[in-house]
């Protein structure tokens, strides 16, 4: 009897270990099959390219930069409804909701409209007819 007991406590052991590995095995890609991938391009309104701009899904800690050539690529996106943020100086922040399916890539393009950057005056002033003018920032 003594011996059934050892048998059944060593093939115990050796299923538990079996299916330890079986999920260690697919763990990576279950993980991997909740998050999809946006890619796009990022236009001023009049179809330049904004390189440079930055670029996230909504509720991300971190931005991406857009390339020289317009292209971003946000990865490890959460499956689902996504609002995907544009944003560069001197134009206006743009969001897009887009659906963002498990293990696929969705495409979109981010059309940014210029906003005149708000510059404090400046004033020149002349204190004496022998210098060069002296242009100062007033707040």
């Amino acid at each position: 009897m003594t011996h059934h007991c050892e048998i059944w406590s060593g093939m115990r052991r050796l299923l538990t270990g079996a299916a330890a590995c079986g999920l260690l095995a697919i763990g990576p890609q279950a993980a991997t099959a909740q998050t999809g991938t946006v890619t796009g391009r990022v236009l001023a309104s009049t179809g330049e390219v904004v390189p440079y701009a930055a670029v996230q899904w909504d509720g991300a800690g971190a931005w991406v930069s857009v390339r020289a050539d317009g292209q971003f690529v946000l990865s490890s996106v959460p499956a689902g409804t996504r609002t995907i943020v544009a944003q560069a100086l001197g134009y206006r922040t743009v969001t897009q909701t887009v659906t963002v399916a498990a293990g696929g890539t969705t495409t979109v393009d981010l059309t940014l409209v210029t906003r005149p950057l708000d510059v404090a005056g400046i004033s020149v002033s002349v204190l004496r007819p022998d210098l060069t003018p002296v242009a100062e920032l007033q707040d």
